[in-house]
């Protein structure tokens, strides 16, 4: 696997983690999809902080689900997250916020930009995670299996 990309600017070289450069993608999705919500467009502080906090909260959850039910230990030494646990707490934290930083006009609109806009972000960061190796699968000997 890929872990980094690596860049040869003006004689130095520089190194950006795939994942970290999946992540950051994934957010500027959210924002830029948050950021359109009509029949105004959301302020741009507040899709900031529509997109920021959910996604802690969404590293929070995950961590929680896979170090605390799965591998029965709270250690958070950075490996290992659940998909489910990051969807149940960034989609509880999305709720709370929108609730009080939108109108009801653009609630079911944010609600809807917000949801596609979570399953394309979810996507590039599994293209972050197998491109890194952390998150890798069972062993397989099919024909489209990965070497």
């Amino acid at each position: 696997m890929f872990r980094f990309l690596v860049f040869h600017l003006g004689g130095t070289n520089m190194q950006i983690a795939v994942h970290d450069l999946c992540v950051a993608v994934s957010a500027a999705l959210l924002f830029v999809t948050l950021r359109g919500v009509k029949p105004r467009n959301v302020p741009t502080w507040k899709a900031f902080v529509l997109v920021l906090i959910p996604g802690c909260a969404a590293h929070l959850g995950g961590a929680l689900l896979y170090q605390g039910v799965i591998e029965q230990r709270l250690s958070f030494d950075g490996v290992g997250k659940a998909y489910f646990g990051a969807l149940a707490f960034q989609m509880l934290c999305f709720w709370g916020l929108a609730r009080l930083l939108l109108s009801k006009a653009d609630l079911a609109r944010a609600w809807d930009r917000f949801a596609i806009a979570s399953a394309f972000a979810y996507a590039v960061m599994r293209f972050g995670c197998f491109a890194s190796g952390c998150c890798y699968g069972k062993l397989c000997s099919y024909p489209w299996a990965v070497i």
